[in-house]
């Protein structure tokens, strides 16, 4: 299952979903993200980005973590495969590199 380590982590108590946003998600199969919507975490699809920016986005996450300690993870899967070739999800749409990179610059962790 996709995402499966937090999930684990939601359930085990150790990660708070409400402090959760997962960016830059794609594939045509939102059962997929049953547990993170029920679960209370913030999903923004890949196709999302375009209408929002990268900024919107790191402004968004910024909305839902708040001030606490913040983990922040890059998963190469939210790539698009032109960019990531040997990625495990080989589906069009993901993101380009270029905006990876802006995506990193902006967030200024």
């Amino acid at each position: 299952m996709l995402a499966h380590p937090f999930r684990q982590a939601v359930l085990d108590g150790v990660l708070d979903p409400r402090r959760t946003i997962q960016i830059g998600i794609r594939g045509n199969s939102e059962y997929l993200w049953e547990f993170s919507y029920a679960s209370g975490m913030t999903v923004i699809h890949a196709e999302e980005i375009g209408d929002l920016g990268i900024r919107g986005a790191i402004a968004k996450a910024r909305e839902i973590v708040g001030s606490g300690p913040t983990y922040v993870s890059f998963d190469v899967d939210s790539l698009d495969p032109a960019f990531a070739p040997g990625t495990g999800t080989p589906e069009v749409g993901g993101l380009t590199s270029a905006r990876h990179l802006e995506f990193c610059a902006d967030l200024q962790v």
